[in-house]
This record gives structure tokens, sequence and C-alpha cells, in this order.
């Protein structure tokens, strides 16, 4: 299940999320531009076809910037959108400045995330 999560996300189109649930592709977020519209997109997607996200994988093609929204924010980050929907982990490449804040948020939360090296961003490396 995380193999097809990463295999979709990192071969689509740049900004890509993608929820993958019991061998199956659930919900997709591709070319948007910031993570936390390709993971809205990507849970509506998967909730709109009547899919339960409890327990699914997230694959993304590049890294998450931000562990989590400012106190003062009314929106949530792609990372808080996927715990608060029930993920259970998933795979993202271990890059940006603000890596270990994400990986901090994910670790706290019981998230089981697999930290690939940057080399391995999706097909737009960036």
């Amino acid at each position: 299940t995380l193999l097809i999560a990463w295999v979709v996300a990192w071969e689509g189109v740049s900004n890509s999320v993608v929820l993958a649930k019991d061998l199956q592709l659930i919900g997709t977020g591709l070319g948007q531009q910031d993570r936390r519209g390709a993971t809205k997109l990507a849970i509506s997607r998967a909730t709109d076809a009547g899919h339960d996200i409890t327990g699914a994988m997230f694959g993304s093609d590049g890294f998450f910037p931000f562990a989590k929204a400012p106190e003062d924010s009314d929106l949530l980050e792609a990372t808080q959108l996927l715990v608060n929907n029930g993920c259970a982990g998933g795979v993202v490449p271990a890059d940006g400045k603000r890596w270990p804040e994400v990986h901090q948020f994910m670790k706290e939360r019981r998230q089981q995330v697999v930290a690939l090296k940057a080399d391995y961003r999706g097909f737009a490396k960036h």
C-alpha cells in the first residue's frame, strides 16, 4: 500500500499527495500549487468516493514545508490534515529547512513515515 502511494505521487505531476489503503489508490491530489491544496484534494476525492481514510497511507512527491499552522491561523497544514483525517503514515522526501520540525510533529502523532533522501523527490525534482 505504501509503495502504491509513493509510486503514484512520485510519477504524478509536481505537487502531488495521494492516499492508498488496502492495496488500492483511494485519493489523488495532483498538480496543485502547494502541499495543502494537494492534500485537501486527495482527501476530498477519497471521501467523495466513499472511502474511509482511517489507516490510509499517504505519498508525497516533495517535502512538507511546515509541520503545523501558526496558532493564529484558521488554515491547517498538510501534515495536520493527514493526521486529523486518520492517516496512519506515509512516504515523503526528508528535505526542507523545517524537516526536523515536520519529522517531530509526525513522530509525536505516531505516524509511520518513511523519510526518503532528497534525491528521491518526484519526477519534477523540486
